[in-house]
């Protein structure tokens, strides 16, 4: 137990012990490459496990040869033939707070609010001189915004100077406010580190925010760009009062070697952020992470390596741009918080692969590489253990490590450091794969072969007569735009495919909905002249053979994203119902409606008039789905107010909704709903399709709800892992009344690989499991089947299934044979 009496005795002890060993010392760069790589591929990144002491933050000196030890075993390691990136954690910046003797005090701190308010003591004229300048900011920010200066400073110096030293891409995370680097004497005199060299600018906040951030730099040791995180954990907004970024402003860096995105911690497991992520054309997801401890006792239950599956691991393998992704992470302990986790590279699974595992957990496919924990799995050494009997141990070799334990092990992390050879595309094809095809399942065929460019986020919908029509963003002359293809004997041939309204901008997400013979409509994403993406939409009544002018559904300048549409049958209305930003930081679900086939649109409407929150993401709502039932228009979407995602829907009542409600099941633990489909019988009844992770299992199952009487009434499980205990997924999924009962497909891993499920769902009970069986013929090839649609005839008659395959190399739509 540490002795607050002797708190000033032993700072001062400590500050002497440094001044008197005369800096760090920084080893050489290693001379023999010990890392192993495929020497394939088009860039080389490799992923750091940094660990770290309080005496790191002795001085700046001290903050960057603790990060340069990580450097000198890559190294030897970098490619000469290809670029490098290297990847430092969430939070590599958070140490640097504590660095040079302003923080002195707060480095002999017992714990963390002791840490800060000794922090505020050394910074406090730069802290009140932010209050004054920005007025109704709390005290943790004015700290966070003084704090800005020695983060930034570290930032460019070891994260730029490491850059520049080798050449290489870097990428790394601090809490950092926007600044200007200032060299008058006022900002020096006010804001900048007394440690700092003479010549050194102060890093100068130009606003009142501070965001948890992803910083790029160049080879060249400039700043490349950056990227700020979305959704904040409790102890972030609380305790540091940072600041959370819009979902609106998201992108990508895109650099000579493919597409990268940061999904700094918690956006790595959040459906609205991965997916806008896939639509801006990201490859390599990087998942800067800072895990609050690995093998410790989680307050949710279930085993944390287990739990992070849920991220990088599980996305790789959901959404069909992402190739790859890279989590580097943080360990050691700072005062009473743990940071602790495992390295990782994905890819997307395949059977042949060999499967691998975090400590403690099972071994799974789809992944490049995992680097150690500091301790190894006891299965290493006795493959007799259980589960559980692996998972105690390790526990125990976790506290340990953990802050206070008086073992002599505490705080004694492993260092990590693990490299790969990763191959992305670019705006080029991807290796071409050779598909076999087995005894079950249905057999497809591509929509509209092309030889060059991708096709993705396929859409169908039947006219009144029987008449097929796909839409799909498709790349072939550069760009994507969006195609329509019509079949007239369910999809076994269809006519050339051609573009529905050609513009000078992305067109992106495509929805259709039909009517009468002849009659469809069509609403894409759309940014033109510089504008944000907003919906465009486009009519026609031959069939799709031409369409009127395409225009604007509502004039906004904020984005307007995920459109779904929905027809009534026998007649000329038409809903639209989309994503839309123009409240605020809090996206909305809103709704329009026509009576002309979708030429033209009433003024829209909220569809949750009780949600009012526009500025905390506690008031998202996206994803939106429409139908047509018998009570009038439902709208389902996914909803962040109790800060998980869960599924509400509301059914209109004449012109407006009266208050939406819950579907998803309650749930104590973290909901992380996603993808919700909302779909009519001809007689009017209603399902609502998910898929749905909770408990903190890291595995995705099927949920659905049926419309009765009013309410939702829950439908039969489609179990994943979770409750099966073959550590699968399904995700995706989309239903259809075909034959006279309701049909189900969806994303399934069960193959080894993302392939096609399918289940016949009918409301037995909510406990019941319903046996899926494989919808796809491509048995154990490595080619990934990816976010079905099953389109079925208004009266049942027939029906199909749309995916994204990647068996050529470029993403291709393909139908299988009818139902």
């Amino acid at each position: 137990m540490r002795c607050r009496s002797s708190f000033a005795f032993a700072v001062l002890l400590g500050t002497l012990a440094t001044l008197a060993c005369g800096g760090p010392t920084v080893p050489e760069d290693d001379t023999v490459c010990g890392l192993s790589f495929t020497d394939t591929g088009n860039v080389r990144v490799f992923v750091v496990g940094h660990a770290f002491t309080l005496d790191d933050a002795a001085s700046l000196e001290h903050f960057d040869a603790s990060f340069r030890e990580d450097v000198v075993r890559i190294a030897p390691c970098l490619s000469a033939t290809r670029p490098n990136l290297l990847l430092f954690p969430e939070d590599a910046g958070l140490l640097a707070w504590f660095t040079g003797r302003r923080a002195m005090l707060a480095r002999g701190a017992g714990d963390t609010e002791l840490a800060f308010n000794a922090m505020y003591s050394g910074w406090f004229r730069a802290a009140d001189e932010y209050r004054r300048r920005f007025p109704g900011i709390s005290a943790a920010r004015s700290l966070t915004l003084a704090l800005g200066d020695p983060a930034w400073r570290a930032m460019e110096r070891t994260f730029g100077g490491i850059a520049k030293r080798y050449g290489v891409w870097v990428m790394t995370s601090a809490n950092v406010p926007y600044v200007d680097a200032r060299r008058d004497s006022d900002s020096v005199d006010l804001f900048r580190d007394v440690d700092a060299d003479g010549d050194e600018p102060a890093y100068v906040a130009t606003g009142p925010e501070c965001f948890n951030a992803a910083l790029l730099y160049a080879p060249d040791g400039t700043l490349a760009g950056r990227s700020d995180k979305v959704y904040l954990t409790e102890t972030e907004e609380e305790d540091l009062d940072l600041s959370p970024a819009s979902l609106e402003r998201l992108g990508t860096f895109t650099l000579p070697f493919g597409k990268v995105g940061a999904a700094i911690s918690r956006d790595a497991f959040y459906a609205p952020f991965l997916q806008r992520l896939e639509d801006v054309g990201t490859e390599l997801v990087t998942q800067p992470e800072a895990w609050s401890g690995w093998t410790i006792e989680d307050s949710q239950g279930g085993w944390l390596p287990d739990t992070i599956l849920s991220s990088g691991w599980s996305h790789t393998q959901k959404y069909r741009g992402f190739r790859y992704s890279a989590a580097p992470m943080l360990s050691g302990n700072l005062f009473d918080l743990v940071f602790d986790g495992q390295v990782w590279v994905t890819r997307k699974g395949t059977p042949d692969q060999e499967p691998r595992a975090f400590v403690g957990s099972r071994p799974l496919t789809g992944w490049v590489d995992v680097g150690p924990w500091t301790f190894a799995d006891p299965a290493e050494s006795d493959a007799s253990l259980s589960l559980e009997a692996r998972q105690a141990r390790l526990r125990e070799a976790g506290d340990a490590l953990a802050p206070g334990s008086g073992d002599k092990r505490e705080g004694k992390y492993a260092r990590s450091v693990i490299a790969a050879d990763l191959s992305l595309a670019g705006e080029g094809p991807g290796p071409k794969l050779t598909v076999t095809p087995a005894g079950e399942g249905l057999p497809s065929q591509e929509v509209a072969p092309v030889d060059v460019g991708a096709q993705t986020n396929p859409e169908g919908a039947y006219d009144a007569a029987g008449r097929l029509y796909v839409v799909f963003s498709d790349a072939r002359e550069g760009r994507p735009q969006v195609y329509v293809a019509t079949s007239d004997d369910d999809g076994r041939t269809f006519t050339p495919a051609h573009p529905v309204s050609p513009g000078p901008g992305r067109q992106l997400r495509p929805a259709i909905a039909a009517g009468p013979s002849g009659s469809v409509v069509v609403a894409w994403q759309e940014a033109r002249e510089g504008e944000r993406e907003v919906l465009w939409t486009a009519a026609s009544t031959d069939g799709a053979v031409s369409f009127g002018t395409a225009s604007r559904v509502e004039a906004t300048s904020a984005s307007q994203w995920e459109a779904a549409l929905a027809w009534q049958p026998g007649t000329a209305r038409v809903a639209l119902a989309w994503t839309d930003f123009r409240e605020g930081l809090a996206p909305k679900v809103r709704l329009a409606r026509s009576e002309d086939g979708g030429r033209t649109w009433t003024a829209s409407t909220r569809v949750d008039s009780g949600n009012t929150v526009t500025d905390r993401h506690e008031g998202s709502q996206l994803q939106p789905s429409v139908t047509w039932t018998a009570e009038g228009w439902a709208v389902a979407w996914i909803d962040y107010r109790e800060r998980d995602w869960e599924v509400y829907a509301a059914v209109s009542a004449g012109e407006g909704f009266p208050a939406a409600t819950q579907v998803s099941p309650p749930c104590e633990a973290e909901t992380l709903a996603s993808d919700p489909r909302l779909t009519s019988a001809p007689d009017g009844s209603a399902v609502l399709v998910w898929d749905d992770l909770r408990e903190r299992r890291g595995h995705h199952d099927v949920r659905g709800a049926r419309r009765v009487q009013g309410g939702w009434e829950p439908l039969p499980l489609v179990a994943g892992g979770a409750d099966t205990g073959a550590f699968l997924s399904r995700f995706r999924p989309s239903a259809a009344w075909v034959h006279g009962e309701w049909r189900v497909v969806f994303q399934d891993l069960s193959p080894g690989k993302s392939g096609l499920g399918a289940a016949r769902m009918s409301p037995v009970s909510s406990t019941a499991i319903v046996e899926a069986a494989r919808l796809d013929d491509t048995g154990a090839s490595p080619n990934q089947l990816t976010r079905p649609r099953v389109v079925a005839r208004p009266d049942g008659s027939a029906g199909v299934v749309l995916f994204e395959d990647d068996r050529e190399g470029f993403s291709r739509v393909r139908v299988t044979a009818p139902l």
